[in-house]
């Protein structure tokens, strides 16, 4: 239980990470419909309503808004479900580690979810600085 509850914990930093590294990959692949949707003067479904009524959005800003955040919503979707899994794994590991007394299962278990964790987060924050680097020198 404590594994999937650190693997759980262990998400957050991870979501963060990933949250601001995608925004600039998200605006990089979507350019063309970022510029498409400039001169939208009405919402186009109930989403981009939402955010005009409730957060004073134009039309155009919730437009860009939903375009951004479609595919950053599925990174984190991937991210969030890659962690989850990695602790359940990690999790089963321990306890047939444990079952059988073999202690130093349980500390390689541990050590793959962390590397898990740490080479996914390490991932998503190069990609997010190259698309920074990329937006900031465009």
């Amino acid at each position: 239980m404590a594994c999937l509850l650190l693997g759980h914990f262990a998400s957050y930093p991870a979501l963060f990470a990933t949250a601001v590294a995608g925004m600039p990959l998200s605006i990089i692949l979507r350019r063309e419909a970022l510029e498409r949707v400039q001169a939208q003067a009405a919402p186009a479904n109930t989403t981009q309503a939402w955010l005009c009524e409730r957060v004073g959005l134009s039309a155009a800003e919730a437009a860009s808004f939903e375009i951004v955040m479609t595919p950053l919503a599925a990174a984190l979707v991937t991210v969030i479900l890659v962690i989850h899994v990695a602790a359940v794994v990690w999790a089963k590991a321990t306890h047939r580690a444990r079952l059988a007394q073999h202690e130093a299962g349980v500390v390689a278990a541990r050590r793959r979810f962390g590397l898990s964790v740490v080479g996914l987060t390490a991932l998503v924050l190069l990609a997010g600085a190259v698309g920074w680097a990329v937006i900031l020198t465009a």
